[in-house]
């Protein structure tokens, strides 16, 4: 598997299942970084449960796009979990388990999406049904007392590459479950294995394997949980609750004092504004605030404030940048910035100004749905 992006949030002192986890996955070579006010579109995050439920419905209105893996102290409280977890992880499971779930939801969520608009959502079940002492009879049987609707994969059905769905699928071999992967790609593959040998075989699969004696709540639990998830992925804008929507943007304004404190009288509560004529300091600055508005000047200022943009262009994490023009911006200036992604504001009206920044913030917390 190629790189892979893990954030997480919660309690990171060192005796933390969090901070055991997180040191876990970098050592094998996944990154693991705190969330912080970032909003990312790809990857998966870990939540720390030690600071309870709330943060775990928290994190899924901040990210909805993202699966979230519940960090607890023990197995059975993670499993106790899965109403309000797509995963969980643990310190006492091993740690082969571990990373293994962690890459699981990496890469069932980077394949979920790459349908984006199903014309359909199932539960389908492959396998023969006959035997009545199988895992997957067992599962048929608990999904039909459950009033759940499946139907089984007939014979002449070899592909669905436009719906959605879980499959759950009797275990046969790693080339058949890679044919199923790529052949239903929008689909949740579980498979149930009747034999421990089954068992081991399938954990070299990116899917989902479940022993032959899983718990009935469990699969009820995670059936619901995925279905959850697969409606979450595709439309996250409509489970998003994200406190950065409606926080004022903190905005740093580099250029003329006199200037940026009467934008900072007009913004109020609005836009929370810090004025900095100076370019000194900036690249300690510049990560605690949303937007740097720069405001060129004249002569040496602009030169200034021309090398401090391109220090901000080459920061990682990148701040959002724009520039501030009174009068309209040369072509040049313009066709610059537009490939350098960076925001022209023409304007002398504060509340022009102020509306602009508005629509920056709210782009870019929004864009993490996109």
């Amino acid at each position: 598997m190629g790189y892979m992006q893990v954030y997480r949030v919660g309690a990171n002192e060192a005796d933390t299942p969090l901070n055991r986890i997180s040191t876990l996955l970098n050592g094998e070579g996944i990154d693991c970084v705190d969330l912080g006010n970032e909003r990312p579109r790809t990857g998966c995050v870990l939540v720390d449960f030690t600071s309870g439920e709330k943060l775990v419905t928290q994190v899924m209105g901040m990210l909805p796009q993202l699966p979230n893996i519940v960090v607890t102290s023990t197995r059975l409280l993670g499993e106790r979990q899965l109403a309000i977890a797509d995963e969980f992880v643990s310190p006492d499971l091993p740690d082969e388990e571990i990373v293994r779930r962690v890459e699981r939801m990496h890469s069932l969520a980077t394949r979920i999406v790459e349908v984006p608009n199903p014309a359909h959502t199932r539960v389908l079940l492959d396998g023969d049904l006959s035997k009545e002492d199988s895992p997957l009879h067992d599962v048929a049987t608990l999904l039909s007392a459950e009033q759940i609707e499946w139907s089984p994969i007939e014979s002449g059905e070899e592909q669905d590459p436009e719906g959605t769905g879980i499959i759950y699928t009797a275990w046969r071999r790693i080339t058949y479950a890679e044919i199923l992967m790529r052949d239903f790609p929008g689909y949740i593959h579980i498979h149930l294995a009747s034999t421990q040998e089954h068992l081991s075989d399938a954990m070299a699969v990116d899917d989902l394997v479940y022993p032959a004696r899983i718990n009935r709540d469990e699969v009820l639990a995670r059936h619901r949980r995925f279905l959850h998830m697969l409606e979450r992925l595709r439309n996250p804008d409509a489970f998003r609750n994200d406190p950065e929507m409606t926080r004022a943007p903190n905005v740093l304004f580099v250029g003329e004092r006199q200037l940026g404190h009467a934008m900072k009288q007009k913004f109020g509560e609005v836009i929370n504004l810090t004025v900095q004529p100076s370019v000194a300091g900036m690249r300690t600055e510049a990560p605690k605030y949303d937007i740097i508005l720069i405001h060129l000047g004249v002569k040496d200022e602009a030169r200034e404030r021309l090398a401090l943009l391109q220090l901000l262009l080459k920061m990682e994490p990148r701040p959002q940048l724009a520039l501030l023009f009174l009068s309209p911006a040369s072509d040049q200036i313009r066709s610059f910035c537009e490939k350098q992604d960076v925001a022209v504001i023409e304007s002398k009206q504060a509340g022009e100004v102020q509306e602009r920044l508005l629509e920056l913030r709210k782009k870019k917390v929004s864009a993490a749905g996109a």
